[in-house]
């Protein structure tokens, strides 16, 4: 009987032993996460009777996350692919496979090529990324209230500093996504404006983190917007201070990680420039997103 995968398989309770033989493994989960099991299981041998495997798997205090019997087949060979599906509830999960077969007389379970795959990032709700809520009539700014919580839907507005609202290009610079975009600390107001967005996150999982800085105006000297993550604790995950472009306009994207450590961050950008006369700073196009190359790794068995 040759294997699904590769060169090597798994047999349970050979030379007529009483089943209950198993294997398991522990490997590391995002706690909020959905996985994806998948296996074969074949049976060798001309004996009759039920031939099956329980594959099962546990979060790292022992909670039951899912499970699935899966049968071989009436005749000696292996079986479609069998599939479950959990939703991790701690940074370690164990899969156990359990032989529960009926019979063992003359006949053989066999078990190959099981995976485990991250089927989805976690829902983030980080949102209005781009700015476009609420939507103003074309060519409007507004002056968003400091410390308002609903003024920018998503956002809260710093209580230093002045944060600005437009629809359309400012001065001559138009959005790089959308209609609208923010401005900091116009009519040559003191820097320090900010605004803040706190949004869920999974425990372990690493996101990316981009966003377009801009200037207007004819004015000179260094224009820049710090970005950084906080977990819901106050720990600083990630930052990074983006600079704009030395003339109007926006520069390239502007990009950082961050893992996660609770199960909300924040993240914030202030305006740090060192000038404000006849030159403002310009925020678009915002995004976070997991990053799966880094935790979603097929975990082979066989």
């Amino acid at each position: 009987m040759s294997p699904v995968d590769g060169v090597q398989h798994i047999g349970f309770n050979g030379g007529n032993t009483p089943p209950g033989g198993s294997i398991a493994q522990s490997f590391s989960t995002g706690a909020g996460q959905t996985y994806k099991v998948s296996f074969y299981v074949g049976r060798i041998g001309l004996g009759s009777g039920t031939m099956r495997l329980l594959g099962q798997v546990k979060s790292s205090t022992g909670e039951l996350l899912g499970s699935l019997t899966g049968t071989a087949p009436d005749s000696p060979g292996y079986g479609e692919a069998q599939t479950f599906t959990f939703a991790a509830a701690t940074e370690t999960s164990t899969l156990t496979f359990a032989d529960t077969s009926t019979a063992t007389v003359a006949v053989d379970v066999l078990l190959d090529n099981v995976s485990v795959v991250l089927t989805s990032p976690p829902v983030s709700p980080f949102s209005n990324g781009s700015f476009e809520s609420p939507a103003l009539a074309s060519g409007a700014s507004v002056e968003l209230p400091a410390g308002s919580t609903n003024a920018l839907t998503g956002w809260t507005v710093g209580t230093t500093g002045l944060v600005s609202f437009a629809n359309g290009p400012a001065l001559g610079v138009s959005p790089v996504d959308g209609v609208q975009q923010i401005g900091f600390n116009g009519g040559d107001t003191p820097p320090g404006g900010s605004i803040a967005q706190s949004f869920s996150t999974a425990v372990g999982q690493m996101y990316k983190v981009s966003f377009y800085v801009g200037r207007i105006g004819s004015g000179s000297g260094a224009m820049s917007l710090l970005a950084q993550v906080k977990s819901s604790t106050g720990e600083l995950l990630g930052l990074l201070t983006g600079t704009a472009p030395d003339s109007p306009g926006y520069g390239e994207a502007q990009t950082f990680t961050f893992t996660a450590a609770t199960a909300t961050s924040t993240l914030t950008f202030v305006d740090v420039s060192t000038a404000t006369v006849a030159v403002d700073m310009l925020l678009d196009n915002v995004s976070v997103a997991p990053v799966l190359a880094v935790r979603s790794p097929a975990k082979r068995f066989g």
